[in-house]
């Protein structure tokens, strides 16, 4: 290490300043690639798994509206009376006649909506009714035994999606086809409930492939499938694909006893990662699954990795030019100083550098020329003799003092170098002179609302940094080219929001600015979530702002009202707050006219 250092100090000025610049810029620009590559992998998962969110809600709502159509038919059907006294007849004309009836309706409504394969209606006779079924029931069938009579009979007569319909299953046919019905079953009792008596058993069944070729024509979903789950795992629907394939790792961490949820699966030999979503369709009691590779994220971080690695790369580059230039222009005063102390040391009392710098090194080269005059001065002024003993004493000096001054001015400028790399004081220095500079402006009184928005930002920027982070403030502003506002309209808003609003709270405070523009007004509001006001105290409040009393607190208001009323008549200023809630003043303000504000002040 020792001879590190004995090597190091034999090395050019420039060359150090250049490779203390290219060291702290190589160090900056990776720790800034690492918590970018750490920090975007995550958002892009983030934003993707936001993206599915809003696609499985966007599916299904549109299959819960196709969901509830067939659930509104089979309440009309249970609660139509007509269907209810014709179930449950004794003779065979009576029942001729009922079916002739029942199953005209109950066509009507599958040639009114779409997806049905058959209505059908049991009644507790064994009597069937079907659009298209054929129900070979046994003599001593009786309904009340079957599953799916037991699970509509809980619902009480709502419609109840079923993963298994026993009834269909054993004792139905189709009746065109001459095959199981199949399809997917939904059962209701058929109730009358003036006299709790049950008359009937509704099955609806909707074809299978019902929910295979839905289109989502504003949605994109051709890189995510989805699927319908019921809620014993037992019955899979596929509704974009023609697969009905799902992985039984994927299939058993599906929860259909919650609302929602969302995991991704590991990785193995033959497929990759999955991101999967789940959410119960209300309508229908099933859980509608979408499951997207986790491949195309991959594909997305990677363009990401790579646009990074190529940013970096020319920061770097522009940070070697960067470092060249700026320890050439440091160190240049140095080289110039010291060729110029060389002439003064062979007797060339006349030189000067006459440096234009105000920096440190320009503090020295003023001193030495200086020393450099004043020196002149005594040679001239003085005898031969006692001029050879000034040069002596000033060679003597000079041996002294040139090595041991140039060395504590050159430690000097390191300190100084070092403090001016503050940013966060410069910052507040630009930000207060912004602030006095706008203040102190003679001229108009009325400023643009893009003015106002840097004067409160460069405001709220030092209170945030003067009040060790007490609050935090939050800017949005839509765009307002051409709004004009009396000069420091928002200023003493904010001040009164911060000051009073968030009188003995330490933390938890937020501020928000919001600017939008709707047809020809435009509405600025200034919200805090302070201490709030109650209702006597925003009544005394506006009490002394009409008799403009507001002097003990909120003084600005009545100011901000009066200049905002004389510039618009038609503007408008309104108090909202609530206790122990916030407070929010609202300025609604004219987009046109300002052709005539501009008349009245010019």
């Amino acid at each position: 290490m020792t001879n590190f250092f004995k090597r190091f100090s034999y090395i050019k000025l420039r060359n150090k300043v250049w490779l203390a610049f290219m060291l702290l810029s190589v160090m900056q620009v990776m720790l800034i690639g690492v918590v970018v590559y750490l920090s975007n992998s995550k958002i892009i998962v983030d934003n993707e798994k936001a993206h599915l969110d809003q696609l499985i809600n966007a599916v299904n709502q549109d299959l819960e509206s196709r969901i509830e159509a067939f659930n509104s038919d089979a309440l009309h059907i249970v609660i139509r009376e007509e269907i209810k006294q014709n179930l449950n007849l004794e003779s065979d004309l009576e029942i001729g006649k009922a079916k002739r009836d029942i199953t005209a309706y109950i066509n009507e409504k599958i040639i009114t909506t779409s997806g049905y394969l058959d209505i059908s209606i049991i009644d507790m006779n064994g009597n069937s009714y079907s659009s298209r079924a054929t129900y070979y029931l046994p003599y001593d069938f009786d309904i009340q035994e079957m599953e799916v009579f037991k699970q509509a009979q809980e619902y009480n007569g709502g419609l109840v999606w079923l993963s298994h319909n026993d009834l269909n299953e054993l004792y139905a046919k189709d009746s065109i086809l001459l095959k199981s019905l199949g399809g997917i079953s939904g059962a209701a009792v058929i109730k009358d409930y003036a006299s709790n008596e049950i008359k009937g058993l509704l099955v609806l069944v909707i074809k299978d492939n019902y929910f295979n070729h839905m289109e989502y024509s504003k949605e994109e979903i051709d890189d995510v499938l989805f699927y319908l789950v019921s809620p014993d795992k037992s019955v899979i629907i596929p509704m974009n694909s023609d697969s009905s394939a799902l992985e039984a790792d994927v299939l058993s961490a599906i929860d259909t006893q919650v609302k929602r949820g969302a995991f991704t699966t590991g990785k193995t030999d033959d497929r990759d990662e999955y991101l999967v979503s789940h959410l119960r369709n209300e309508a229908l009691g099933w859980q509608l699954v979408s499951i997207k590779s986790a491949s195309d994220l991959s594909a997305t971080f990677h363009r990401t990795v790579s646009i990074l690695l190529v940013t970096l790369l020319a920061s770097l580059v522009a940070c070697f030019f960067l470092a060249s230039r700026i320890s050439g222009y440091i160190t240049k005063g140095f080289k110039v100083l010291a060729e110029k102390m060389k002439r003064v040391g062979k007797g060339d009392f006349n030189t000067r550098i006459n440096t234009g710098r105000v920096d440190e090194i320009g503090e020295l080269s003023n001193v030495f020329d200086a020393m450099v005059e004043n020196t002149n001065l005594l040679i001239k002024q003085k005898y031969e003799q006692e001029l050879m003993t000034r040069e002596a004493e000033f060679k003597a000096l000079q041996a002294q003092i040139n090595p041991h001054f140039l060395h504590n001015t050159l430690d000097m400028i390191n300190w100084r170098l070092i403090e001016k790399g503050e940013e966060e004081v410069s910052q507040s220095i630009v930000a207060l002179g912004n602030l006095l500079r706008y203040s102190a402006e003679s001229g108009s009184p009325e400023a643009t609302l893009k003015e106002e928005v840097d004067n409160i930002s460069d405001y709220l920027y030092l209170r945030h940094a003067n009040s060790k982070n007490m609050f935090e403030y939050e800017i949005k502003i839509d765009e307002a080219e051409g709004i004009i506002l009396p000069k420091l309209t928002l200023q003493p808003i904010v001040e009164n929001a911060i000051i009073h609003g968030f009188a003995g709270r330490k933390k938890g405070n937020i501020i928000k600015i919001i600017g939008t523009g709707e047809g020809d007004r435009y509405t600025i509001e200034i919200m805090d979530n302070g201490i709030g006001m109650t209702e006597e105290q925003i009544n005394d409040l506006e009490w002394k702002m009409a008799l403009s009393r507001d002097k003990e607190k909120h003084i600005g208001l009545k100011n901000v009202e009066q200049r905002l009323r004389h510039m618009y008549e038609d503007s408008e200023f309104y108090i909202e707050s609530e206790f122990g809630r916030g407070t929010a003043i609202r300025i609604v303000i004219p987009t046109s006219g300002n052709d005539e504000y501009e008349y009245r002040y010019n």
